[in-house]
């Protein structure tokens, strides 16, 4: 019968599997207990869920509330300092940030750059094709990848993802 195996036993049967005849495990250190019990800084109740790890952009926390608004909250007390709700709407998962901008995907297959600091639009264009995944910004491009079909859209089997690269 074969029982469970730690890690490190596996790691063990294979470095002498493969000719290593010494090996010590490391130290399992204890966990260190917390001196100080944790507690609640603030909550935020948003009246759709949360499907997107929040960004933290200087003293904000921006999130997207599955069909809301993109909100802007401050870091310290959770209260509401401004959002952004187009006509459109917003992909609640489609949104990342340089630090200073904040792209956000929106449906009917376009994206904005908004000013981090008060959530003014500074662009918008229209790719044709909705995104639904966060982009990614690397040195002042925008990498947006956008898909046919996904929770929202009418599928399109004829349809073909693309790749933008916005600067």
């Amino acid at each position: 019968m074969i029982g469970r195996i730690s890690k490190f036993g596996w790691l063990c049967a294979l470095l002498t599997l493969f000719g290593c005849r010494s090996f010590t495990a490391p130290e399992v250190q204890p966990t260190p207990t917390l001196d100080n019990p944790i507690t609640l800084k603030w909550t935020y109740q948003s009246d759709g869920a949360i499907n997107q790890v929040p960004l933290i952009i200087k003293d904000l926390v921006v999130l997207v509330p599955e069909d809301r608004a993109l909100i802007a909250l401050d870091l310290s007390t959770g209260s509401l300092r401004w959002q952004y709700d187009p006509p459109e709407g917003l992909w609640e998962r489609s949104y990342a940030t340089d630090g200073k901008r904040i792209f956000v995907g929106l449906k009917g297959g376009g994206v904005a750059a908004l000013e981090a600091g008060g959530g003014d639009a500074l662009w918008q264009a229209d790719l044709e094709i909705d995104t639904q995944v966060p982009p990614r910004v690397d040195d002042g491009v925008v990498y947006i990848s956008t898909t046919f079909v996904g929770s929202g859209l009418q599928p399109n089997p004829q349809g073909r993802a693309r790749v933008f690269a916005l600067n």
